[in-house]
């Protein structure tokens, strides 16, 4: 169900932002919270792209239905960290779940009241899309 969500959102459009970075996001009608999935490839994939370039860092967000203000403020502070070369080429850098999990944490702000809240189970980043 969330990967079908994601793909038909990206019908609509990609959710490439550039600089390596896409956002696919959707709502869900069964969802008690908003999450966050991030992968870190080694190789970037097409993504169509505004600037062309293969995206790298995949940010899958998934919000209940009816969260549409979170939905909204979510994206946007994500939006911004993609836009931020600094946070980038440091989250590039970054090895190991822990060390992302940081990074996000100094950018975003602490779970209280912050975009990046602790994770119910471990956080998997990862090199390969497929896990």
């Amino acid at each position: 169900e969330v990967f079908d969500a994601l793909m038909e959102r990206e019908r609509l459009g990609s959710t490439a932002l550039g600089k390596g970075v896409a956002i696919p996001h959707a709502r869900l009608p069964d969802l008690d919270r908003a999450s966050i999935a991030i992968i870190k490839m080694d190789k970037g994939i097409d993504f169509d792209a505004p600037d062309g370039r293969p995206v790298d860092v995949l940010v899958a967000l998934v919000v209940p239905d009816e969260a549409n203000e979170e939905h909204l403020r979510i994206l946007a502070s994500l939006a911004e960290l993609a836009s931020d070369d600094d946070f980038l080429a440091r989250f590039r850098a970054r090895q190991g779940n822990a060390a992302l999990y940081d990074l996000l944490r100094q950018y975003l702000g602490p779970p209280s009241g912050g975009a990046v809240q602790e994770p119910p189970a471990p956080v998997a980043a990862t090199g390969h899309p497929a896990g």
